[in-house]
């Protein structure tokens, strides 16, 4: 089967690929764009014609490796603005969520020349949670592991289920705790308070016994 590219400005390149859309492109057998200025790379999975890896830059292999970036637009002139970037998961239908986006990496492994398995390091699910060391975020943000914040950091509450450990200059404003929070070398708790290093306490605390 011929590709077929029925309008100016477009592209199809590949067994039985075409587009109806300018400046569109069609890459793969089967392919089909659905709209204008639109890429399409492979065809279906129900023939078998889907690709499911892209390699870029120099191949899937190479003795000599090169980085590679992805760009939008730059602004051209006087205090022009770039364009955005925008990495977006498999839209769903109805009542069916959207697909993930999932970001890998590969940790080195031992001596040798076979390729190192990919893990997940960080997924951004359809409903919008944000999940580090989980690929199953059950909050909006949810870290597997430990964190380490440098500046400041703000945030309207805080539930710790293990112990909280803050170190230097600490401002708690309406503080509840059952449980311990420690504070450089001192500590309060439900069921007493010492404090060696600065506190400064504003607004009301509760604290079970």
């Amino acid at each position: 089967n011929s590709s077929r590219a029925t309008v100016n400005e477009s592209v199809a390149l590949g067994a039985a690929a075409k587009t109806v859309y300018t400046n569109s492109i069609a890459l793969g057998a089967y392919a089909s764009t659905t709209a204008t200025r639109q890429v399409v790379i492979g065809g279906l999975q129900s023939n078998g014609t889907h690709m499911t890896d892209m390699y870029l830059g120099g191949g899937v292999t190479d003795t000599t490796v090169t980085n590679f970036a992805i760009n939008a637009t730059g602004g051209s002139g006087t205090n022009i603005q770039g364009g955005n970037l925008t990495l977006a998961g498999g839209k769903g239908t109805g009542s069916a969520t959207g697909g993930s986006l999932i970001f890998q990496t590969s940790s080195a492994g031992g001596s040798g020349t076979d390729l190192n398995s990919l893990s997940t390091r960080m997924t951004i699910t359809g409903a919008g949670n944000v999940g580090v060391g989980t690929t199953s975020p059950s909050q909006l943000f949810a870290v597997h592991g430990n964190s380490l914040f440098s500046g400041n950091f703000s945030v309207a509450n805080i539930t710790a289920t293990g112990t909280l450990s803050v170190a230097g200059l600490t401002t708690l404003s309406n503080a509840s705790t059952t449980g311990m929070i420690t504070i450089a070398g001192g500590f309060i708790s439900s069921a007493s308070s010492t404090i060696s290093n600065n506190l400064n306490i504003t607004g009301q605390i509760n604290a079970s016994s």
